[in-house]
């Protein structure tokens, strides 16, 4: 797994692998997915769920989305290898409606990159700067950069070959309501099951649970493994009854 030369970025991607593969926090509450599967990953990050998925579904059709382009280019050297038919990466990020975003980009934290920073929990910037012995290094730890990216709707990126979607999975670090109202109408039937990770803020959970209930889906929630709950950060799988 390829990542930034930085004893930050192993360890995040250490962190992943446990909560992808050990703890499989986003694919926990679902049936076994078909060897096929059509599934589309919006915030794929370093690739790590990209890999999950390919093990489970050896021929599976995959569409991954990932806005910061440094992060982007190590996501496709991580997948570099993997001979999928339908593969797809879309260097950009999704929202309610296209225009353009300013992201905060981690440098050695990419997972942690978002177009809302005011939102990043308090006790996890300290959590975090606790790990480090000498105020400096915490400060190099959580170095971010500013990046202006397109956004344009989920559907725009949605496989048009195939008239199912097994799964949708979302962990876009606070813009999850924005991405799922950029499903149009006529493309929420094909979904068959979302994976969203909800950061509750300003009551974004209920929202997300009852667009998706709109939508005919049954939901189930729960805190991921390797979160504290004074976090509120929630897993919230989506299925058709």
């Amino acid at each position: 797994m390829v990542t930034r030369d930085s004893q930050w970025a192993a360890g995040e991607a250490h962190y992943l692998y446990h909560e992808i593969f050990t703890h499989d926090d986003y694919l926990l509450d679902l049936p076994k997915l078909r060897p096929d599967a059509v599934v589309v990953d919006a915030g794929a990050n370093i690739g790590m769920f990209a890999l999950r998925i390919i093990r489970a579904c050896p021929a599976a059709q995959l569409t991954l989305v990932e806005p910061v382009p440094a992060t982007c280019r190590l996501l496709r050297a991580n997948i570099a290898d993997i001979d999928a038919e339908g593969l797809r990466v879309f260097e950009t990020a999704l929202g309610e409606r296209r225009g353009r975003i300013v992201l905060t980009a981690y440098e050695h934290l990419t997972a942690n990159s978002t177009g809302r920073p005011q939102e990043k929990p308090a006790q996890w910037v300290a959590d975090m700067r606790r790990t480090q012995e000498n105020p400096r290094l915490a400060d190099e730890m959580l170095s971010t950069t500013s990046v202006e990216v397109a956004v344009v709707r989920l559907s725009t990126v949605l496989p048009s070959s195939s008239a199912r979607i097994d799964l949708v999975k979302i962990d876009v670090e606070g813009a999850e309501l924005e991405v799922l109202e950029g499903i149009d109408e006529p493309d929420w039937p094909r979904i068959d099951a979302i994976v969203v990770e909800v950061h509750d803020v300003d009551g974004r959970l209920p929202a997300v649970e009852r667009l998706l209930l709109r939508h005919g889906f049954a939901c189930s929630i729960r805190v991921p493994a390797m979160m504290s709950p004074e976090l509120r950060h929630y897993i919230v799988t989506a299925q058709r009854p």
